[in-house]
């Protein structure tokens, strides 16, 4: 096409050749002459090039043909899209770089009808074109290729096409890490606590939701990402960043300032100054509210922040800085407004460095000019939508009524509908919608269908309360314990019995549970629950608190109670444990002097333990756990120290139980005697459980009061020193399985723990090294050996002060060689292993004593000897306090609060 000029006789073969002709032969237009079109069917001219251009841009462009895409032929409902690769070709061959690449006139319900991959098709089949073909360019002389580098979207809308969860009042709600919302208000993203997410991880995600038809989502992940399923190069994880029009300018911001003017009123200025500064601003720093004011202060902090997150430009160091500005933020956010709990963005906020190293400056990539177009559609829809929306009257009960707008109008599902009132309303936990039927004189019915649901209607909400079903632990040494061949083919109802029956746990006289991972707070009486309640709600009305000594004390009586329960001598982190349980239920108890609301209760509930085992103690009930700690119990006619009258240490949870109900010393002695009988006997094993079972009291009692020597134990009780009674004692005392948690945890940490021992180096790791490269030759016994042996040595300790190696010796020889040893497992590697024998002998010896023999493996006689030591109630080896503190708090996760420095880094790696 040729390119005329309607005032020379120039041509063209290019628009803008003809463009640029005009620019500088016929410069001088509106000032003698106007510019005419440039199109010769066009009677147009203008006055200034700017005028020119725009006429050019709005009547002369070569449109790309719409399409139509079907979504469904038998209800007639399609869309018209605009393709993208002709669109392109438009734009190389024009030379614009403006282009409008999608345009849709679906509605929102054909995504929920036909899902974001039917919508989307189109487009995305343009864009794996794009991504496999490319697009030729004539002045490049080759095909250049293309992808999404990122889809922008606020965070509804981000969520719908990527697949998640679209309430952010549910568990998972960011879709940058997986971490529960739960965690928001006590966790910071920087401490490590969140893991971001990967693309493994939202792979298996997504498998896990579309093939549980019972679960909604997976930590937040509903369905597979229309981009992610179809294009190649681009992945959800990596490719919806943030919005800071909604995280920051209309989220925190409008949120903090509220709050911030609501607290500055009270103490600053009034609400009218406020009025009037805002009505006649001088455009000038004010005085009025002094610097040093810690909500002035947040406010300061909040506006760095934005600052440094609308910045275009960043560094390394820039984002580190605005990493401790939100920190510092959050910190002050939370002692300014200690009521207050952090919102979703918050948390978003906090994942932004990271972000911005990932995207660059998110003020490129926000939905504000998205946003600013919306003022066109607004005019043109605005009384269609006012002509749409509803109005609905929501009952929560007979004083609390809240009416519901829908710009939107009614939803379409009854799910959408739930899910609005979830959000507006900030419900938590099940609950049913009710309409009222005026059918039946006004009655409340449940809804079963959104036809039901009318403009100005009235619906209730009714909290559901879930169904609690209590399971009872089976057993499982009861259910596998051995079975004679005689006693198979004997009366079957004995076996049933086995399998059927379950210890009456209202009949033991020692605790069942140990400390609960989140303590619950108990029930209280019918009057303190009503002052609680109204406490609560008018803290959350004005933020007073509730301070009534007469609640205060019966609190404190019903928390001794349940803390008794679990233990006679709560540690300091338990107690803290069971203040912030309470605090949290209860926030109207805060203390208004404490800087975290809950110093006063710890030393309440620890004074109130001291005056409950006090009480107990004057009503002369008999429980040795109390007795043996006080000094009224000493006598001289006893042998021993004063030493041995400790409480538990080792976080047993039946230390001292006392004696069963109905049952005496001289009965249980009998017990005892009985019991030196049925061990002689063939097939006893129930009978022996049964009656260490019963006189389990008495024994504890023994072990800890008089502290008997090993080998007096051995002939008063020799049933306790056999692998099942190990077992068994040890759960009657910590009420966990000795074997089933030492070995999970133990195999569970093993892939990190080789990846530590490998990173060791000094004398440790040359010790480590070799018994490494030995690893593949063992089976998984042979493998846990040497992962104990590799640990002993990694934390310090030599390895020859737990376990002793000797090389075709006789078992007489190692007993009289180990007999001044007061702990140590031995093993007895023969030179060649001869048919049907072990290939090695594994026996634990107690002061100089072997208590059991024969145990297959170095890992099963650790495990062993840490359930004869809880048993018999002996001290760790000062030389291996470390190795035993790891049996103890990470294999068996007793007492795993509480750690020395050593042992805590070593769990902080084994969990990094």
């Amino acid at each position: 096409m040729r390119w005329i000029c309607k005032i020379c006789s120039f041509e063209s073969e290019k628009r803008l050749g003809l463009l640029k002709h005009y620019r500088l032969k016929h410069g001088n237009g509106g000032r003698s002459q106007s510019v005419p079109c440039l199109h010769t069917d066009c009677p147009c001219s203008f006055k200034t090039f700017n005028a020119l251009q725009t006429h050019l841009s709005r009547h002369h462009v070569e449109m790309v043909t719409q399409k139509e895409h079907i979504l469904d032929k038998k209800e007639g409902k399609t869309f018209q899209y605009v393709p993208i690769l002709p669109s392109l070709v438009q734009v190389i061959k024009e030379n614009r770089v403006s282009l409008i690449l999608y345009i849709d006139d679906f509605e929102a319900e054909h995504t929920k009808q036909f899902g974001f991959q039917r919508v989307l098709e189109p487009l995305l089949t343009d864009i794996q074109s794009l991504e496999k073909d490319g697009l030729f360019v004539p002045a490049l002389g080759k095909a250049i290729k293309g992808t999404v580098v990122s889809v922008v979207a606020d965070n509804l809308g981000a969520h719908s096409v990527a697949g998640f969860v679209e309430s952010f009042a549910g568990s998972y709600v960011c879709r940058f890490c997986v971490g529960e919302r739960s965690k928001f208000q006590s966790d910071e993203v920087r401490s490590g606590s969140f893991h971001q997410r990967t693309k493994d991880q939202h792979t298996l995600h997504v498998q896990t939701a579309v093939s549980s038809p019972d679960q909604t989502n997976c930590y937040g992940v509903k369905k597979q990402c229309a981009f992610s399923e179809k294009l190649e190069h681009f992945h959800v994880t990596s490719g919806y960043p943030p919005d800071v029009l909604h995280d920051l300018l209309e989220g925190i911001v409008p949120v903090e300032l509220a709050l911030a003017f609501d607290n500055l009123i009270k103490k600053n200025f009034s609400l009218i100054e406020l009025n009037d500064a805002i009505c006649h601003f001088p455009y000038k720093w004010s005085l009025k509210v002094p610097e040093q004011e810690p909500v002035w202060q947040m406010l300061m902090t909040l506006k760095d922040i934005v600052d440094f997150v609308m910045s275009p430009v960043h560094t390394e160091e820039s984002i580190c800085y605005l990493d401790s500005i939100i920190s510092e933020h959050r910190s002050r956010f939370l002692d300014v407004f200690p009521q207050q709990k952090l919102i979703p963005k918050h948390h978003f906020l906090e994942d932004y460095p990271q972000l911005i190293r990932e995207f660059g400056p998110l003020a490129a990539l926000w939905t504000m000019r998205f946003e600013a177009k919306h003022s066109f559609f607004k005019k043109v829809l605005l009384p269609v939508d006012m002509a749409q929306s509803a109005k609905l009257r929501i009952i929560f009960g007979e004083d609390v009524v809240h009416k519901l707008l829908l710009p939107a109008g009614i939803p379409s599902t009854l799910q959408d509908l739930t899910d609005v009132l979830r959000e507006t309303f900030d419900i938590t936990g099940p609950f049913t919608v009710m309409y009222q039927d005026m059918d039946f004189d006004g009655q409340f019915f449940t809804l079963t269908s959104i036809e039901e649901v009318k403009d100005k209607g009235n619906l209730k909400v009714v909290k559901t309360e879930p169904v609690i079903l209590s399971l009872t632990p089976v057993d499982m040494s009861v259910v596998e314990s051995p079975v004679s061949p005689s006693t198979e083919a004997g009366s079957s109802s004995e076996c049933d019995t086995i399998l059927l029956s379950s210890p009456d746990e209202s009949r033991l006289s020692y605790r069942s549970k140990p400390w609960p991972f989140k303590f619950e707070i108990p029930v209280f009486s019918y009057d303190v629950d009503l002052a609680l309640e109204a406490g609560k709600h008018a803290y959350e009305n004005d933020g007073k608190l509730l301070n009534n000594p007469k609640v205060s004390s019966s609190i404190l009586e019903k928390l001794a109670e349940a803390i008794f329960g679990f233990t006679a001598y709560p540690t300091g982190v338990q107690i803290l444990a069971v203040a912030e349980a309470l605090v949290e239920k209860y926030p109207c108890l805060k203390e208004p002097g404490s800087f975290n609301g809950l110093y006063g209760w710890i030393q309440r509930i620890k004074y109130k333990m001291g005056n409950y085992r006090a009480k107990l103690r004057g009503r002369q009930l008999a429980i040795p756990e109390l007795e043996v700690n006080t000094l009224k119990r000493r006598c001289s006619s006893k042998e021993g120290s004063l030493k041995g009258f400790k409480r538990p240490k080792k976080a047993e949870v039946n230390y001292l139980p006392p004696l069963p109900f109905g049952e005496t010393e001289e009965t249980l002695e009998k017990e005892r005697l009985d019991l030196l009988k049925e061990i002689k006997k063939k097939n006893s094993e129930r009978a022996i459980n049964e009656k260490m079972e019963k006189s389990f009291a008495m024994r504890r009692t023994e072990v800890v009061r008089d502290c008997p020597a090993i080998q007096d134990l051995l002939e008063r009780w020799p049933s306790l020193f056999c692998e099942n009674q190990i077992k068994e004692e040890f759960k009657r005392i910590t009420t966990m399985h000795l074997e089933r948690t030492f070995l999970s945890r133990l195999d569970r940490y093993t892939t990190k723990l080789l990846e530590i021992f490998r990173r060791k180096g000094g004398t440790a790791g040359t010790k480590i090294k070799p018994m490494l490269d030995s690893l593949n030759e063992h089976h998984v016994d042979g493998r846990r050996d040497i992962i104990i042996r590799c640990l002993v040595e990694y934390l310090g300790e030599s390895g020859e002060e737990l376990i002793k190696d000797y090389q075709d010796v006789s078992q007489e020889a190692v007993k009289e060689d180990c007999s001044n040893h007061t702990m140590k497992i031995t093993v007895i590697h023969p030179y060649v292993a001869q048919e049907n024998q072990d290939p090695v002998y594994v026996s634990v010896i107690i002061e100089g004593t072997e208590v059991l023999e024969d145990c297959v493996s170095v890992t099963n006689a650790c495990l062993l000897l840490i359930g004869v030591i809880y048993a018999v109630n002996l001290s760790y080896p000062l030389k291996l306090k470390y190795t035993f503190e790891v049996f103890q708090k990470l294999f068996l996760e007793l007492d795993i609060l509480k750690m020395s420095p050593k042992v805590q880094s070593l769990h902080n790696k084994l969990l990094a």
